[in-house]
């Protein structure tokens, strides 16, 4: 209690201080010196402000009354893993004890009724713990796994963890591309390059193509990286309403290391003399041609002058932006979040004016965001740069090397935090601001398209993201690790399914432990899993039985249990060949899967009532390849397995012909009237199988959910056949019949 009188907060704070103090001096002699400047920053913002030792570690020199900043430069960083790893260790005992003296003090404050501090050191404790039950009751916090916080600060972390997966998963991902047939030419291309006698390549991917004389695995490569950023920033963008997502669909690329070859392109595509005079002596790429035969050309000499220009024009068509430097600045970013440095720009700054180094250059920054990173953080740190709404009027001519890195930073920022903050500022996109010229009449502008938000505010939001080694800094550095990680078996399952979503052009999903407890229970009984497995209730039915047969098919269809056991590739394959587990791995659902682990086994939650946007599709289809033709009976449920063996001939069957499904996604029908479905080869050879339409007496999710259909063929089907499927039926009463036809290819 002595610490609440006489000046007591300041010595506490002054003690906390000290020891943080220590611990930077360790990891800079341990030649982590980005972890000490972090933690030396933190001690002048919130404990000691005019510390000496830590003001002088960070380039000031004290003259007169004040401090004043010599111009201070990070050394680079020179620790080892193996020594950072120790010098984490000792980091989490300093947090364990610095969150355990904080929470102490603020109960002290409370208990005082001294409100005034509680939060500040609240906040603190859940910086050094940020899974602290306790605090976060009292604070009334939202939670995300074990993270407990502001509704922004876990709608932010929501996002950097799923950013943090797409990025993981996109970058794994093989697309595949194709050697394109002459007849699908680019126009301007075939008639300029073609008809001058100019050989080129030409490939094309799932939604893009490209021209060009550079060697066949650089452009083949530069077409799986306009796939991956189109992937990433469709899940980014998702759910933000003005964002031209599909305008990058269907792109063009004729990249050309020969220069000559691509001022040709432009002299016959760029009508404007002046502006063709302009692109052949200013630029190295630009938009030729209209119409179908448009195409982005660029003389690049370099894989990654390739890599570079593909991914941040489909970054930036995506986006859309009218601002030239917000542009820049996306650009930066999306090229940054796929390579991890930006591959075509190096940037050289000076020392701040105003100190005795100011004006003198320094060498420049090679293309690393992470030193691209310090330097955003010290103009962040001096509330120094250029301010957002004068950035947004800026062109890319005007621009220098702090602007560019501004640019870099804050478009990075909005696109982690809230896209349509950027969306907001970049106001010549709405046409009643278009003829806006002045910053003040950017901010008034800004406020009214977020709805009141101060843009001076959004800025503060963006130095404190950067500065404030808060706990969502912390969760940041190891997004992929969560507090409780997930079962790395699962999460390489995960992965699996999630590439074979975009390579079916379906949304990415990610993921996070949160299941409810009823699906966790589930998975630590075995009478829960005997009836996941039974498709039923047991024979004997005890008190846990009646407990987990209590929750009915709304909880059973809505949850898919599976081993952990084999590779990722084969539980896929067997996934799929479940109709109702294909049902969720097919849902074009958003948000994050709750997901759950325990041993060997593993569960995956869907909502019963998904807003989906994909209507109604079939399975499989022929955009599947190697379709099997069959499925062991041995994996389907007793019920199943009798009523195949109780048609005449099929005594013995061991397997049963693969799967045939219709899934509805969206607002679910209340049920299907008179449904039909007829299978047939190309030949006219009938398949015999029996439907199945969504019953409540059955609990098995393998081949029953909400809105689906689905055909059981009785015996395999056969091999190297075109399939045949006829689907109708009437919605709800009164409809008019539905028709579908669909075929497919088996192996």
């Amino acid at each position: 209690m002595e610490l609440l009188q006489g000046g007591g907060e300041t010595k506490f704070l002054q003690k906390i201080a000290k020891e943080l103090a220590a611990f930077a001096k360790y990891c800079a002699s341990k030649g982590w010196h980005r972890k000490a400047t972090a933690i030396r920053r933190e001690i002048l913002r919130d404990y000691a402000p005019n510390d000496p030792e830590v003001r002088k570690a960070l380039g000031y020199r004290f003259t007169g009354d004040r401090w004043i900043d010599e111009g201070f430069q990070s050394p680079p960083d020179s620790a080892k893993p193996k020594t950072r790893r120790r010098i984490e260790k000792r980091w989490l005992k300093l947090c364990a004890k610095l969150h355990d003296e904080h929470k102490r003090y603020a109960l002290l404050l409370q208990k005082r009724g001294e409100l005034t501090r509680v939060r500040f050191h609240f906040d603190k404790a859940l910086r050094f713990g940020p899974n602290d039950k306790e605090i976060a009751r009292l604070q009334k916090l939202a939670r995300f796994e074990d993270f407990f916080g502001t509704p922004l600060e876990v709608a932010t972390l929501k996002r950097l963890r799923g950013i943090a997966q797409v990025l993981k998963v996109v970058k794994e991902t093989e697309f595949q591309v194709d050697p394109l047939p002459e007849s699908q030419d680019n126009g301007i291309v075939k008639r300029v390059l073609g008809a001058a006698g100019v050989p080129y390549r030409a490939y094309k991917s799932k939604h893009f193509r490209i021209f060009g004389d550079l060697d066949p695995e650089t452009l083949q490569e530069g077409l799986r990286n306009a796939e991956r950023a189109y992937h990433m920033m469709r899940w980014i963008l998702l759910g933000y309403g003005g964002f031209p997502t599909k305008a990058a669909v269907g792109y063009d690329f004729a990249i050309f290391k020969n220069k000559r070859d691509w001022a040709a392109l432009v002299r016959a595509g760029v009508r404007n003399p002046s502006y063709r005079k302009f692109i052949l002596t200013q630029t190295t790429s630009c938009d030729v041609g209209t119409g179908a035969s448009r195409v982005w050309a660029a003389h690049r000499t370099e894989p990654e002058g390739v890599f570079d220009t593909i991914a941040r024009k489909v970054g930036t068509t995506m986006a859309g932006l009218k601002s030239q430097a917000l542009d820049e600045g996306l650009g930066h970013a999306v090229v940054g979040l796929l390579f991890g440095k930006t591959l075509s720009y190096t940037v050289g700054r000076r020392n701040p004016k105003g100190t005795r180094a100011g004006g003198r250059k320094r060498p420049p920054i090679k293309p690393d965001l992470e030193t691209w990173k310090d330097l955003v953080t010290e103009l962040a740190w001096k509330k120094m740069g250029i301010s957002p709404e004068k950035l947004t009027l800026m062109k890319v001519v005007d621009m220098g090397d702090e602007e560019r890195v501004k640019a870099w930073s804050l478009t990075l920022y909005f696109l982690r935090r809230n896209p349509g903050l950027l969306l907001a500022l970049d106001i010549h996109r709405f046409r009643r601001y278009r003829d806006v010229r002045k910053p003040t009449e950017v901010k008034l502008a800004f406020t009214k398209l977020t709805k009141g938000k101060n843009l001076h505010q959004v800025q503060e939001d963006w130095r404190r993201y950067l500065t404030d080694p808060d706990r969502l800094a912390v969760h940041e550095g190891d997004l992929w690790n969560p507090l409780h990680p997930l079962s790395p078996p699962l999460v390489q399952r995960l992965e699996e399914w999630n590439r074979w979503r975009l390579k079916n052009d379906w949304i990415f999903l990610p993921w996070a432990d949160l299941c409810r407890p009823e699906t966790k229970e589930i998975l630590s009984e075995k009478v829960g899993l005997g009836i996941i497995q039974r498709g039923g209730p047991p024979e004997e039915i005890g008190p846990k039985t009646k407990r987990f047969l209590s929750l009915g098919t709304s909880f059973y269809w809505n949850v898919m249990v599976f081993s952990l056991k084999g590779s990722p590739r084969s539980w896929l394959a067997q996934s799929l060949a479940f109709p109702g587990y294909r049902d969720d791995l097919c849902n074009q659902k958003s948000g994050f899967l709750p997901v759950y682990a325990r041993k060997k086994w593993a569960a995956i939650e869907h909502p019963l009532n998904p807003q989906g946007n994909a209507g109604r599709i079939t399975t499989p289809n022929r955009f599947w390849k190697e379709i099997p033709r069959s499925i062991p009976l041995a994996n389907c449920g007793p019920w199943l397995r009798t009523r195949i063996r109780a048609s005449k001939g099929r005594e013995k069957a061991k397997r049963i012909g693969y799967p045939i499904a219709l899934h509805h996604f969206g607002p679910f029908p209340k049920g299907f009237l008179q449904p039909e479905c007829s299978v047939q080869t190309s030949s006219g050879k009938t398949i015999e199988g029996f439907l199945l339409k969504p019953s409540k007496e059955s609990l098995d999710h393998r081949f029953f959910a909400e809105g689906m259909l689905s055909f059981i063929p009785y015996d395999p089907l056969p091999p190297n056949t075109e399939i045949i499927v006829r689907w109708s039926f009437i919605p709800f009463k009164g409809a008019t019949p539905f028709f579908m036809t669909r075929s497919f290819k088996t192996r």
